[in-house]
Order: C-alpha cells, then structure tokens, then sequence
C-alpha cells in the first residue's frame, strides 16, 4: 500500500457530505464554513467541490445538471461522469447532519497535515542540510499552525465574538476578571488597562537607560503581585547576572556588594528570604547567547505547551538576534519584529521586546529624550509593534537631576500617547512608583 492512501481519511464521510450539499443548497453554506477544498482526500471529491464553489460563486442554482456541467465547463467531466453523480444522489438519505459530517472530514485532513510535517522533519533531518533547532523551529511552526486551526478558520461573523467580549468588559468593570497584564506600575497601568496576549511592546533607549532593568521589574511585579507566569530571553546577559539582578531587587541589597559577597547578618537573611520567593516565582530564564527568532519563536512554543499559564516574556534585546536576513539589518530587524507579533498572537502573550536607539543621532538632539526616528531602521518595528515606549534617564545626562526613568509611549495602539515617570534605584536595580504620581492619583 502507498504512503498517500495509508493516510487517514473516511471515503463514507467525505462522500455524504458532497451528497448532502447536492440534496439541499442550504447544505453546502454549513459545509463551506468548516470546509476547503484541499479537506477532501479523495481528487475526485476535489473536483465536485470546486464544480460546487464555481456554481456557488456565480449564483448558479446547485443540482445534478448544474453540477455535471460545471465540471465540463471546467475539463473535468471525466472524474465526474454522470453516474457518479447519481451515486452521490444515492449516497445519504438526509442532509441533516452535513456540518457533523464536515467536522469529521476536516479532522482527518488536519491529521494528515500533522503526517506531513511528521514527514518534512524526518526527512530534513535525514538530509542533514539545516541544522536540528532550524528544522524544529520550522516544523514547531506548522505543527501549531495545525493544531490551532480547528479554532482559528478564517473569517467569522463579528457577532459570533460580541457577547464574549462584552462579558469580557463585563467581568472586568466587575473587578471578576483581570483587566490585562499588569506591569505593577500606577504610571503605565492606569493608562493601558494591562498589556494583552497578543501585544508586541517595544521598550527602546540609549545603553545604561534602563530598559533592561525595567523589562525585570515587570516581570517580577507581575509574578509577584498577581501571581502572572513569564519568560525572560536574554541575549546579552548570563541567567546568573539576571537572578544576581533580580535578588538585590527584592532582598533590597546593593548589587556590588552582592558581586563582591560581602555582607552583613541581617543582609544574609535578606538574600534568603529573597532567594526562596525568587524560587517559588513562576519565571522562566532562557539565555542562550545570540539566538536565531526563529529559535526564540520555537522556545516560546515549546514553554508555553509545558506552562499554559505563560502570559509574558521579555526578549533583550532585539538586535542581538539573528535573522535570514541580517546581512540586511532593516530587513533583519523587521522579520524580527513581525515573527515575535506572529508568536503573541499565536501563544496569546504579550511580548516585551528591548531596543538600543541609535545613541550618536541621541547625542546630536537638541534634547537628549529618543524621539521614534531614533530608532535606526526601525520603520518595521514601529509598524509591527502596539507599543513603544522611548525609556529616558536625565540623571544621565545631568548629574544633579532627579533620578527617574521616564518612559514616554508615541506609539500605544487604540489609546492616547503618555508618559510615565518611576522613581529609579539604581543600587537595586530596581523601578518603582513615583511617589509624585501616587500622591496626585490619591488626591
């Protein structure tokens, strides 16, 4: 027996429902909603759904006559003689059940689909001419791609999402329902309502502005405060500078005495205390040094097939990843930008990403705040991202300034352009409220 007819599919099934749609015209609008052409196994079968579509498309009336010429019309009257037809006319007595039947077909053809790339990944690593991660990652690619379609079929009416969002709205006016994924800063937060699954963030600055630390902090807020599962992929620094990181923000101890190890008893039970609540944090650290996105993609995949309850990575930062293209850097940095929106959509997370601006082009400003045309060949990362927060330390630049890290948002989709100002220290590495923005809120 061939490999292409040891593939799964149900002769009976495919053909009641292509004899339902030929008993009844309301039959094939249940059918064409769940069904494509390329479901049907069986080419015959093909053929009398496209003759079917090309009736349909053209208003044409769907019966045995119709049919039987519509596939002359299209040189295929010899896979659809007329006593095939007459056999379809035979084939069920009803057509009641033709969108049960539809679902059976089209899991089938997704089974198949998943035999194929089961196929393409043997056989591209038998070929040897990628390397395996390539392979995986192309392959995790359609194997999710599959394995989501049953949810994801096109267009839909829009009322079939109405009161499912408007309970969503519903539930979180309630308080029942969080209203998104909180970065535990009042600054950012009272404004966006939460970052969503599907969200590409794009925090940009100069080196030393703090984006890194601030990508930190929200994931830790957020595990913190509202128990919310994330993902941090480094491609600068070690996992051991990150937790280093992460410790002297929560114990509230000075990062070089922690480098350096020497501290005092009450600063040891600090750290303790700190490392067992890092520990119990659902934070997840990946820090392989200048990853493929194709790579970051299929990791993404593959935690969040382990974690479900992932909602929130952190990628820093996004010119330390490789592409296709990065002989090309705009075109590198857009493919990027547009395969980590691909992979928030896809994994309903929101995606935080860090970008250096351009810090010669800074220098030469008549102000030294990022403007967005300092982000260099950033026009497809502007494009591909709902947010872009420029990240702005004056201390910087004035010694005697206060020490904030202002985050201003030219870019945030559906929402009004803001500036959120924290209060930066710098000896924990930490972010916090600003004590100016509190007090006015509670006012």
């Amino acid at each position: 027996m061939s490999r292409e007819l040891d593939l799964p599919y149900s002769l009976e099934t495919e053909t009641a429902v292509l004899a339902a749609c030929l008993m009844e015209e309301d039959a094939f609008t249940v059918a064409s909603a769940i069904l494509h052409e390329e479901h049907f196994h069986i080419e015959r079968h093909r053929a009398v759904w496209r003759a079917y579509t090309a009736l349909r498309s053209t208003g044409e009336v769907l019966d045995p006559l119709t049919l039987h010429d519509a596939a002359k019309r299209a040189g295929e009257a010899e896979k659809i003689p007329k006593e095939y037809i007459g056999e379809l006319l035979d084939a069920v007595p009803t057509a009641v059940n033709v969108g049960y039947h539809s679902k059976i077909v089209r899991e089938y053809a997704e089974r198949r689909a998943l035999i194929a790339a089961a196929r393409q990944l043997e056989a591209a690593a038998r070929e040897g001419k990628e390397k395996a991660v390539a392979i995986a990652a192309t392959v995790a690619g359609e194997l999710t791609r599959v394995a989501a379609v049953t949810s994801k079929r096109g267009f839909r009416a829009a009322g079939e999402h109405v009161w499912k969002v408007m309970a969503d709205i519903e539930a979180r006016a309630n308080g029942k329902a969080p209203p998104g994924i909180r970065t535990g800063y009042a600054a950012i937060d009272e404004h966006v309502g939460g970052f969503r699954g599907g969200d590409l963030i794009i925090l940009a600055g100069v080196p030393g502005s703090g984006k890194t630390a601030l990508g930190v902090c929200v994931l830790l807020n957020a595990a913190l405060d509202y128990g919310v599962e994330g993902a941090m992929v480094s491609a600068e620094m070690t996992s051991t500078a990150l937790v280093e990181r992460c410790l002297s923000n929560l114990a509230f101890i000075e990062s070089g005495a922690l480098r350096k190890g020497r501290l005092d008893n009450d600063e040891w039970r600090r750290l303790t205390e700190a490392g067992a609540t890092l520990a119990k944090l659902p934070f997840h650290i990946d820090d392989t040094p200048r990853p493929d996105v194709g790579e970051v993609c299929a990791r993404l995949r593959h935690l969040k097939s382990k974690h479900p309850a992932l909602k929130v990575a952190v990628v820093d930062f996004i010119q330390l990843i490789r592409s296709k293209d990065d002989e090309m850097i705009a075109l590198a940095l857009t493919n990027i930008s547009y395969e980590l929106k691909g992979v928030a959509k896809e994994l309903d997370i929101a995606v935080i990403a860090t970008c250096q601006v351009d810090a010669s082009a800074v220098e030469k400003s008549e102000t030294p705040r990022p403007q967005l045309h300092h982000l260099r060949w950033s026009q497809g990362m502007r494009e591909a991202a709902d947010f872009v927060g420029l990240v702005y330390r004056p201390k910087v630049y004035n010694p005697m300034a206060e020490d904030n890290i202002e985050v201003s948002f030219p870019k945030a989709r559906d929402l009004p352009t803001f500036t959120a100002t924290l209060r930066w220290v710098g000896k924990y590495m930490r972010a916090e409220d600003h004590p100016d923005h509190l007090t006015g809120r509670a006012a």
